[in-house]
Order: C-alpha cells, then structure tokens, then sequence
C-alpha cells in the first residue's frame, strides 16, 4: 500500500514540473527576443609600415549608447581595436549578448580578413558579465598585406540581444487595461464614501440640535438627550465609516493604476506592436563595397 502512494507522489511531481516548464516556455514565447543595432564609422591615416595612425575620427552612426570610448592603435603590424560596453543597462536586460563585427577598408578597398586572423573580444556572444573594456586584435596585416597606407575606414556594426524574463501572469497577447468600467467601482466607492460622511454629518447636525433642546427645557427629561447621545455615536461611525472606504477606495486605485502604467510600460517596450517590411537597395560603399538588395524589417516598440 505505501509503495502505491510514493509512486503516486513521484507521478504528482513529475506533473508539477511538466506544468513549470510549460508554463515557462510559454512566458518566453509570449516576449520575443529583442535585438539593437548601432554602427560606428571610424576612420584615420595609417602607414602600416611607419606604424602611424594619425587624424583618427570616430563617429557614431544613429544614437547609442551601447558602447563608448572607441580607441584605436597600431602595434608591430596588429590593428588593436578598443571600446567600453555600456554598463547602463536596464535590470531586464542584463542577460543579454553583444555580436560586434568590423568592416575594414584601405582607400575604399575593403580587406577580407580571415576570421582566425581577429583575435580578442570580436564577433559573438560577449557578455558584460566579463568586464566593460574589451579589445580585439587584427593580426598579421603585414604578412597578408605587406604595406597599407592612406584612408582607413572602419565600420563597427554591434547589435546586443537579450532575452525579457517577465511576471508569469504577463502576457503579450493581452494589452494591459485599465478601461473606463474598470474604473467605475472605484468611483462608486469614493461616491459611497462620501455619502456616508454627508450622511454622518446630517445627523450629528441632528443630534446637535436635540442637545440644544435638550439643554433648553425646564424639566429634567433625558429623552432628548438619550436621542442626542445614539445619533452622535451614529454619525460618528457612518463619517468614520466613509473616510475608511475613501482612504481604502483611494489606496487600492492608486496602486491599480501604478500596477497598470508599469505592465503598460513593459507592454509596450518589449511587446510587437508593429512589424513591417520594407525593399532595400544599397549601391556600392565604404561599408559595403558590393552593395546590398534586400528587405528590411521594422520594428516598432
């Protein structure tokens, strides 16, 4: 019989943990991954040869500010590109990657360099999580290229994708509300509310002048003032009554409201809410020297 239980158990287990981790493959399914790209346009005068590099002009192509702090130097015929991570990052966004990628060209002749020939902090998967100043390495230019010298240009495309963990109750399907009829009961509290202390205060204007009378008369009659006495203690508990449900009413809309703006807030931000495409045709260039035909998709968030 207790062998009957404990595999009951382990079967009741084995459910709680098939329904986790649906439940938290639909929570990533419900907020797409994000992806931002930025450029930056680097150029200078190089004599690789001299090991010079001189008039060094860095530009940043859109705003960003991803990465900071661009550096170059030319060391026994190596190109050491240096940049900062930007360690102001939303707390949502911190389990991301960067991919960053060069396009180097020489008097707009752009240098196929090998993948194995860039050493250091280049291409996929770097993570803030080792350090912000990173460096990578273009190696062997006077082997593969014996002199370069005129205009350098280098286009360093970075593009940082994170993955949003959100609530488990969040989802993208469903537009966070807060609509008029919402809205409503919390105005019929106030209004409730309010009543009961108007009405409080009618009858402890009541009870005021019962006591008045009562102070008036000639005989010695309580009546009037045992009247007085329970509308009083009346009045007080209805006015004591309504300022409780206003500060409640109030209280529980505030916190509806700021609980709204912030899941409209990331509903916003993280959520798909436009997607479009649109033809692309780029004509030869400094950064893409074939050019390029395609699409490109916008998105709006």
């Amino acid at each position: 019989m207790s062998k009957v239980n404990h595999i009951s158990v382990s079967y009741n287990w084995v459910f709680v943990c098939l329904l986790f981790c649906i439940c938290s493959s639909t929570l990533l399914a419900q907020v797409p991954a994000q992806m931002e790209s930025h450029s930056y346009a680097i150029k200078a005068d190089i004599d690789l040869l001299g090991e010079s590099l001189q008039n060094i002009k860095i530009d940043t192509i859109g705003n960003s500010d991803r990465l900071t702090d661009v550096a170059l130097l030319l060391k026994q015929g190596e190109l050491h590109i240096t940049y900062t991570l930007s360690d102001n990052i939303p707390k949502e966004e911190r389990n991301g990657e960067y991919n960053i990628h060069a396009v180097i060209s020489v008097n707009d002749d752009e240098l196929h360099i090998r993948p194995d020939k860039i050493l250091g902090d280049y291409g996929k998967g770097i993570s803030t999580h080792d350090g912000f100043r990173r460096t990578f390495i273009v190696t062997d230019l006077i082997e593969d290229y014996v002199t370069l010298e005129g205009q350098l240009t280098i286009q360093l495309n970075i593009s940082y994708t994170y993955q949003v963990v959100l609530d488990f109750d969040f989802n993208c399907n469903d537009k966070p509300k807060f609509t008029t009829g919402q809205r409503i009961p919390y105005l019929i509290g106030g209004v409730v509310g309010a009543g009961l202390g108007v009405w409080g205060i009618v009858i402890e204007a009541e009870a005021q002048d019962k006591y008045d009378q009562y102070k008036s008369q000639i005989n010695d009659d309580t009546v009037l003032f045992d009247e007085a006495n329970r509308e009083h203690k009346s009045a007080q508990a209805l006015m004591i009554a309504g300022g409780a449900i206003i500060v409640t009413d109030a209280v529980l809309y505030l916190i509806r409201s700021k609980k709204y703006k912030k899941r409209k807030k990331i509903y916003d931000k993280y959520c798909p809410n436009d997607i479009s495409f649109r033809p692309v045709i780029e004509l030869p260039g400094v950064a893409r020297p074939s050019g390029s035909v395609g699409l490109a998709m916008h998105y709006t968030f």
